[in-house]
């Protein structure tokens, strides 16, 4: 990651050496990375824990609920990051094929966001959590129907996590793990996790050149928008806050159910989701990825500590057991399988600007216009280098980058690998 100095660095090479931008070494890791990333862990696993103390509220009111307040934190950080992005990326952004990504993210978002508060009113807490993580494992089917590059590993990952699927699923259908396990609930959650990677396919695509609160604030706007008025028409009849304080807005006025979304707006939203985002400048994501797969973990214990959740039983510790470990060999396989390609293309991209620079000299005339133009090429979607190493330097402005390591950056300029991408990326800022 290029920190203070780069330009001087750069400024010693020749120009076709543009790919070697990302070998630079990672910014000195502060003493607080693991303190934050321990909090964040906690914070986001709390989240299911804490919708569950408000089980009299429908379930669309309480994920609009939730995103409300999200918005409004996240509109506050927008503001300074979109006043700081060049002109041409604010047209860019809106623009009209973005803009209909934006609202299509928030779409996804929202469908994620309804059907996973649903299902922790229609199943246990620890099928809930377990299904809704298989985002990686989903991540693989998607990237296989799409015929990209997948390793045996990330395969092997994939079957184990169906099998452990398989086994919730029965636990669930056959009523052996309890009345508050159904079937309904356990198909909600991973209609949940099913919808989370629309929202990160799109992610991907506007986060090469949007900072994280200008990309992640009108996406959970038009998610809140969206769920407010589903709620408004199907659960509140209308009521902005309602006798009962189960209105759209109705947390605003009850002391009761306030203390909880503000919890979940800031604590699990701002120390959880954005304290993540936050540590991909100084922490692989794998690291981070694997870090989340702790949620399904914590989530259930501190459930139990506050009464609102019962011990799991052997099926769940089973399939739980399956559907964890899945994940994290996937998420393991793609990360070895995107080092080994980074190399690769960084071994061909050197030589290539080697014959660039022997051709011309090493000059200044056509022989370095042969390495600029070869950096070029790796650029997303046809971008010229400037435009990639832009968006990229607008990315870890936005606190979110996450491309500290030249794996992850030569990955992240393959064109066409967003799903291979996703497998190692951050998570959400909302």
């Amino acid at each position: 990651m290029r920190q203070d100095g780069d330009a001087e660095a750069g400024a010693a090479r020749p120009a076709g050496c543009a790919f070697e931008l990302e070998d630079a070494p990672p910014p000195p890791r502060p003493w607080w990375c693991f303190p934050l990333l321990a909090a964040a862990v906690l914070a986001v696993s709390s989240a299911g824990a804490v919708f569950q103390k408000m089980p009299d509220v429908p379930p669309v009111t309480l994920a609009a609920w939730r995103l409300q307040l999200t918005t409004l934190i996240l509109l506050a950080g927008a503001a300074p990051q979109w006043r700081a992005m060049p002109a041409a990326d604010r047209r860019r952004a809106l623009s009209r094929p973005d803009a209909l990504w934006t609202c299509f993210s928030g779409a996804c978002l929202a469908a994620h966001f309804g059907a996973w508060v649903a299902s922790l009113k229609a199943t246990s807490l620890p099928h809930s959590l377990l299904l809704v993580s298989m985002a990686p494992v989903l991540l693989v089917c998607l990237a296989l129907a799409q015929r990209q590059p997948i390793s045996a590993g990330e395969v092997g990952g994939t079957l184990l996590a169906l099998a452990g699927a398989v086994v919730l699923a029965a636990g669930a259908a056959t009523g052996r793990e309890g009345a508050e396990v159904t079937l309904r609930g356990d198909a909600l959650a991973f209609a949940a996790a099913v919808a989370v990677v629309g929202y990160l396919q799109v992610g991907s695509r506007l986060r090469q050149y949007q900072p994280a609160f200008v990309y992640a604030a009108p996406v959970t706007g038009l998610a809140a928008a969206a769920l407010t008025l589903t709620a408004l028409v199907a659960e509140a009849r209308g009521s902005l806050v309602g006798g009962d304080r189960h209105g759209v807005f109705g947390w605003v006025a009850s002391r009761a159910y306030a203390p909880f979304v503000i919890w979940l707006g800031t604590v699990s939203g701002i120390v959880g989701h954005t304290g993540f985002n936050t540590l991909l400048k100084y922490l692989s994501s794998l690291t981070i990825s694997l870090a989340i797969q702790l949620e399904p973990l914590f989530g259930p214990v501190i459930g139990w500590a506050i009464g609102v959740a019962s011990a799991p039983s052997p099926a769940t510790w089973a399939g739980g057991a399956a559907v964890l470990a899945a994940t994290c060999v996937v998420l393991a396989s793609a990360a070895r399988r995107q080092a080994a390609e980074a190399a690769g293309r960084a071994r061909r991209a050197r030589s290539g600007a080697a014959e660039g620079w022997g051709d011309g000299g090493g000059g200044g005339g056509e022989g370095g216009g042969g390495g600029v133009e070869l950096a070029g090429g790796w650029g997303a979607g046809g971008e010229p280098a400037g435009a990639a190493v832009h968006a990229r330097e607008q990315a870890r402005a936005g606190g979110g980058g996450g491309l500290g390591t030249a794996a992850t950056a030569a990955a992240e300029e393959e064109g066409g690998g967003e799903t291979a991408r996703l497998l190692r990326g951050g998570p959400s800022s909302a």
